[in-house]
């Protein structure tokens, strides 16, 4: 009877025990609560690890509705209040990209660590200022280059003589700015993923050059970039917009995706190359900060990636020029 009575104890220790040690998963705040956020990056959240408990706009027409929705316990439509006043062990941010420098320079001084989407900046001394502050601080900080996850990339064939990446906008930006703030979001936001493919697979290079821009109609260009690497093979990586909305990839040689849909091919559990790449990229940010270790998409992948999208651009405004 002592012995059943002990052993029930034992059993009851060792059962309030793992209940109390199971990990909890980490308290979000997102800020920026647009399409992107609620479509693409809430869904590839994994609910063991992350709990969306916060959420900030900057506009309060649908931040009541969308905290019910999303059932949030606090919304704000400044951030700061939330982070004042509450546990915040995570923030994502996917606003207006204006907002995403702001945001992180403040997580940064605050120890908070942060994922933001693609582009931090289109500044490539204030990508560089924030490096170095994160560096100094020591935080964790992921960019929302997705494309740089995906299983098919793992190969890394690393050393090609010869990369071209082709890229074109196939719809108009932002309708009424001036060419030159079109030209430059078209580059930071279309070249942007072939760039940071190139970048995990081979490394920054400093021996590239724009060989090809054309404007078939206005707010519109293709734009092919040649990237020298010291090796014999010679892939090529075709990046284009697409019907849907989506975009189309052709890395020969490189992926085991000859050719995909990042919108819309879908995995056999009806998942998108898009999805996928995103739960990839946040495993790896929850892996980061639970590890004190940086990802492959921190701020210093993150700066050579927008030194490469600048010298792009540089070139790019030579040849308009000439």
């Amino acid at each position: 009877m002592i012995k059943k009575i002990y052993l029930l104890i034992l059993l009851c220790g060792i059962t309030f025990a793992a209940e109390h040690t199971t990990e909890q998963p980490l308290k979000v705040l997102v800020v920026g609560l647009g399409d992107h956020m609620t479509g693409n990056l809430l869904q590839a959240i994994n609910p063991q690890q992350f709990k969306v408990v916060y959420g900030s706009r900057r506009t309060t027409d649908e931040l009541e509705k969308q905290k019910e929705e999303l059932c949030l316990e606090h919304v704000s439509t400044d951030y700061k209040t939330i982070l004042d006043n509450h546990q915040v062990d995570a923030v994502f941010v996917a606003g207006p990209q204006s907002l995403h420098e702001q945001v992180v320079e403040e997580c940064i001084n605050r120890g908070v660590p942060v994922f933001v989407e693609k582009p931090l900046s289109m500044e490539l001394a204030t990508s560089k200022r924030l490096m170095e502050l994160a560096e100094k601080k020591k935080s964790i900080v992921s960019v929302g280059y997705n494309m740089m996850y995906l299983d098919g990339f793992m190969t890394k064939e690393v050393g090609n003589s010869r990369v071209i990446a082709n890229c074109s906008v196939g719809e108009p930006l932002s309708k009424g700015d001036s060419f030159e703030k079109v030209v430059k979001e078209g580059i930071y936001f279309a070249s942007v993923h072939p760039l940071s493919t190139i970048y995990w697979l081979f490394g920054k290079t400093n021996d590239m050059n724009v060989i090809f821009y054309n404007e078939p109609e206005p707010n519109k260009f293709e734009l092919q970039v040649e990237l020298r690497y010291a090796s014999k093979s010679n892939p090529t990586i075709i990046f284009k917009n697409c019907e849907d909305g989506g975009f189309h990839f052709n890395i020969s040689r490189i992926t085991k995706y000859d050719y995909m849909t990042i919108n819309v091919k879908r995995d056999q559990d009806g998942k998108t190359i898009k999805q996928i790449s995103y739960e990839k990229e946040l495993n790896a940010f929850y892996q980061a900060i639970k590890s004190d270790k940086p990802t492959r998409s921190d701020l210093k992948a993150n700066f050579e990636i927008h030194q490469m999208l600048d010298q792009i651009e540089k070139d790019v405004f030579v040849k308009l020029e000439t």
